[in-house]
């Protein structure tokens, strides 16, 4: 489980922590999933950023951009390669956009690759967090 922090407009924070997904509607409401099963739908304008919560990026970011590119065709030149490996972005969503943008795709305009290429993400990520709590 993942669990997700949603941050509305005045900053009143929902912390959602059933939830290991979360896509947004056509219309813009926020649907937090578990199991790929609608938990619960933030509408448009109640929300304005989410957040995993207590995650760190996995400690075996090479791994997770090899499998990025050998699984999802994301082969990053050696420079962002480097700079990811140095300092990975914490979060799921952060480190898919910049995984993405690294390798000259914007997110916002491949919504479905995006969808593919985190969770892959998200799958590395739950690993290190099972492995933190075990350990």
């Amino acid at each position: 489980m993942v669990g997700f922090r949603v941050i509305g407009p005045e900053a009143d924070i929902l912390d959602v922590v059933e939830a290991d997904a979360y896509e947004v509607g056509d219309d813009g409401a926020l649907v937090l999933l578990v199991d790929g099963r609608e938990l619960r739908r933030v509408p448009a304008g109640d929300w304005v950023e989410v957040r995993a919560l207590g995650l760190r990026p996995p400690p075996d970011v090479e791994w997770l951009l090899h499998d990025l590119c050998v699984g999802g065709g994301l082969c990053l030149p050696p420079e962002a390669w480097a700079r990811l490996c140095d300092s990975p972005p914490a979060g799921i969503d952060a480190f898919t956009d910049a995984v993405m943008l690294a390798d000259g795709i914007d997110p916002l305009l491949h919504k479905e690759l995006r969808r593919g290429v985190r969770a892959m993400v998200a799958r590395h990520f739950a690993r290190h967090g099972d492995r933190r709590q075990r350990g």
